[in-house]
């Protein structure tokens, strides 16, 4: 190694620590040290490093040797290199995944001019403006997609609640089709009796029948043109939500992918816009519950444990306060939600100092953006 750690460039540092160390690594080595850590924040354990490989020092050592590790094989591969060699390398490598590596071997394995190493941390500094512009248009995407799916959810539900009519009624008249036919099989029979019998004096009953008779035939021909019917509509319905339920699959496999790409990168630190809520359990009451999964997602993907409420208190509040008490974020949209919901939220919440959020509507992208600066 040409230089220790405390001896690199002091520009390296912060993209050293941020870049190099994931935020869980960085809370591993810094525990090593300070044994209880949850009284500091993301960004003063980060602080705490970079302050720390400025000298000769446990904690440095420890830094330079966690690092040593696990870009060993970077360092084998490329740490021989001379400076122009180098500059190609990082040029072809450095918007990859490996950047960390690439900074660690830049500030300790090749020996660089002041304007180099200037150069180096230029590139990685633009990389970082970069990542958050596409972070941002990433977030719009999201938003056009959350509305998308919840038209196209709307859609869905109200063919659904159509067809279901529609079954309803054709069931209900196939019943009463089935007994008009035991009725008019009965006055066949009946009919067919009075015929061997030859009796005049039923004559009159006879002829009654027929027109009972011919009343049910008709009756029954009219009731199977409205089965019919029913059923042209059931097989245009059935192909209208077979649409429909390929549209919200590709919707919610768009969605989906929207939300993996919101996966927060650990490789950034505090000050790059790195977010984690550290286990912490966030509570929704209320909101889209047709979202709760897309709520839960991405609660967990933020480091979070999530639980719901739907925001209704018809058995009571109970639920909802117990809730509310092991929970250490309670999050409560107020365009879908009940005005009592809302009412205890705030006085339980108030009540026990937890930090709660009252937002103005329920869409995953402005629950995303509460997390987003919870977690900061």
């Amino acid at each position: 190694m040409q230089k220790r750690i405390w001896e690199i460039n002091a520009v390296f540092r912060c993209q050293l620590i941020g870049f190099g160390l994931s935020m869980a690594e960085q809370k591993q080595i810094v525990k090593k040290v300070y044994r209880k850590i949850k009284r500091f924040s993301d960004f003063e354990i980060h602080e705490i490093l970079v302050n720390g490989i400025t000298d000769d020092s446990p904690l440095s050592k420890r830094v330079e040797s966690f690092l040593n590790r696990k870009y060993g094989t970077e360092i084998t591969e490329w740490g021989d290199c001379t400076s122009e060699e180098w500059r190609n390398i990082f040029n072809s490598h450095y918007e990859h995944d490996n950047l960390g590596a690439l900074i660690w071997i830049s500030a300790a394995y090749i020996l660089l001019s002041e304007e180099e190493a200037c150069e180096i941390f230029g590139k990685i500094h633009i990389l970082s403006h970069n990542q958050f512009q596409q972070h941002r248009c990433l977030l719009t995407n999201l938003s056009c997609a959350e509305k998308r799916t919840s038209d196209l959810q709307e859609k869905y539900f109200a063919v659904r609640k159509q067809l279901d009519e529609e079954r309803g009624e054709r069931r209900k008249l196939q019943a009463e089709n089935k007994i008009q036919e035991q009725k008019l099989g009965d006055l066949w029979a009946e009919n067919e009796r009075f015929k061997k019998a030859g009796d005049f004096q039923h004559k009159k009953t006879n002829e009654s029948l027929l027109g009972q008779i011919r009343k049910l035939e008709q009756f029954l021909e009219s009731r199977n043109d409205s089965i019919e019917r029913l059923k042209a509509e059931r097989n245009r319905l059935n192909q209208n939500l077979s649409g429909q339920n390929r549209l919200f699959e590709n919707m919610q496999l768009e969605f989906e992918k929207i939300l993996t790409i919101f996966k927060p990168d650990e490789s950034q630190c505090s000050k790059c816009e790195q977010h984690d809520l550290c286990d912490r359990k966030v509570l929704i009451v209320g909101g889209i519950s047709k979202l709760r999964t897309f709520y839960q997602q991405l609660v967990i993907k933020m480091g979070g444990l999530f639980e719901y409420h739907d925001g209704y208190l018809d058995n009571g509040d109970k639920v909802l306060t117990n809730q509310i008490g092991r929970s250490d974020i309670v999050i409560c949209p107020v365009d879908i939600n009940s005005h009592a919901a809302c009412m205890q939220v705030k006085k339980n919440c108030k009540k026990l100092s937890k930090p709660y959020f009252m937002l103005r509507n329920s869409s995953v992208s402005t629950v995303y953006k509460t997390l987003q600066k919870l977690a900061q």
